[in-house]
């Protein structure tokens, strides 16, 4: 199961917010491409701080295509639309509404709507394409970095199959002995001697039979965990958002 907590904050008639956090891509990318990945996100961010969106909406666009992460889409939005771009941004926050969660639509929506409204005008005033946004009032917060994939060894896994083999072991040795000693004690007519050894072997058969099973269940655990953890700060600006897939 794949689990991501993050918040955005974003009004239709205010100038395009900071670059949202972003999460954990679809389809599978190498390791080597994930780390270039997230150091073209981070140089995209340095870039959109400095008011570089050009160059932002490249490192963006370039992290985006080794990764195939959706959030850097709305990155990409967020720059081009501060860039004056507006039909860009238009375009590329379309394209992301296929990945945005339900709590985003009404949000997005708003901002769609907004950016039509902007268009329109721009295309009344003059075919060149406006001036960016003035910059928001307040600093615009830094960009949540790109979750990091830690993998483990699979614990549970290895305290499976060390129990059922601890267990089947154990009991399956007692069952031998007291098979064994049961056909001894047959033998010298102890029938007394014979009861107990027959009653702990009925016992220990079973319980061999447990352990060996737990044994054999620990082999459809995978031998190692990944966990993706995500964090960053909260829309309000303070504490952590903080998420993770097992």
């Amino acid at each position: 199961m794949f689990v991501t907590l993050w918040m955005l904050a974003a009004r239709a008639e205010e100038p395009a917010p900071a670059p949202a956090p972003t999460e954990t891509a679809a389809p599978a990318a190498s390791e080597a491409d994930l780390e270039r990945a997230m150091q073209l996100y981070k140089n995209g961010a340095a870039l959109y701080d400095e008011g570089l969106y050009d160059q932002a909406i490249e490192a963006f666009q370039a992290s985006y295509d080794l990764s195939h992460n959706p959030k850097l889409l709305f990155n990409i939005a967020n720059a081009q639309e501060r860039n004056g771009d507006l039909q860009a941004s238009y375009d590329t926050l379309n394209r992301y509404r296929v990945y945005a969660d339900e709590t985003e639509k009404d949000t997005l929506e708003r901002r769609l709507r907004s950016l039509e409204r902007r268009i329109d005008e721009q295309q009344a005033a003059s075919p060149v394409p406006a001036p960016a946004p003035a910059p928001a009032p307040m600093p615009a917060p830094a960009p949540a970095p790109v979750p990091t994939t830690i993998t483990r060894p699979n614990t549970a896994k290895w305290v499976l199959l060390g129990t059922g083999a601890v267990v089947a072991g154990a009991f399956g040795t007692t069952a031998g002995i007291t098979y064994v000693n049961g056909k001894t004690f047959v033998e010298d007519g102890d029938d007394e001697a014979y009861a107990g050894a027959r009653m702990l072997n009925n016992l220990s058969v079973p319980l061999a039979g447990v352990g060996a099973g737990l044994a054999v269940l620990s082999f459809a655990l995978p031998a190692k965990q990944t966990i993706t953890v995500t964090a960053g700060p909260t829309a309000a600006g303070g504490g952590a958002v903080v998420a993770g897939s097992f």
